[in-house]
């Protein structure tokens, strides 16, 4: 997966946020889309195809867990990267990496490729 064709579902409930990963994520040639809560993630993720789903990790964790284990049933080739502010690590089952707030551009970039 070249980050050129890559899709990438934002996912964050602080707009500016989205907004500042959408920038850095479409001037590397990435098409993203966002979301602000679980319910508009699992939208995006009914609707449209994706690589990649960055989100922030509360949000991975809420509703009981249940996001994590439906975004695996309906998208399960897709990875799944957390972002968090406290340093905080996804536990295996939530995403296949992390990346810790405030991240470089480049340090986003090789996040979302394949490890």
């Amino acid at each position: 997966m070249t980050h050129e064709r890559c899709t990438v579902l934002v996912v964050d409930s602080d707009a500016e946020v989205r907004n500042v990963i959408d920038d850095l994520l479409f001037d590397q040639g990435f098409e993203v889309r966002l979301g602000a809560t679980v319910e508009e993630a699992l939208q995006e993720l009914r609707g449209s195809r994706f690589d990649v789903l960055l989100c922030h990790l509360p949000l991975l964790r809420t509703e009981d867990e249940g996001f994590c284990h439906r975004l695996r049933e309906l998208r399960p080739k897709s990875r799944v990267v957390a972002m968090s502010a406290s340093g905080a690590q996804a536990r295996g089952d939530e995403a296949d990496a992390s990346i810790s707030k405030p991240f470089t551009r480049s340090q986003l970039v090789a996040a979302l490729r394949p490890s």
